[in-house]
């Protein structure tokens, strides 16, 4: 009994109560990033012959303008 009270006097401060609000949304934020990150990995996996397709058709259209000369 003497090495563990049965009653505990401690002091929470307000710094303590702001640092837990901050880790909350950190925890939330980190959690939003990741989740979207995913989300766009998978999103990205189903269409990539639709992408492929789209930064083909640019780079021709780039390649042709540029071999053009303006007079």
């Amino acid at each position: 009994m003497a090495i563990m009270p049965s009653t505990a006097h401690a002091y929470i401060d307000p710094g303590t109560g702001s640092y837990l609000v901050q880790i909350l949304i950190a925890v939330f934020a980190g959690g939003a990033f990741v989740l979207r990150t995913f989300w766009m990995n998978i999103k990205a996996l189903f269409s990539r012959k639709s992408k492929e397709t789209k930064t083909d058709g640019v780079e021709k259209n780039t390649t042709s303008d540029e071999g053009k000369k303006v007079s």
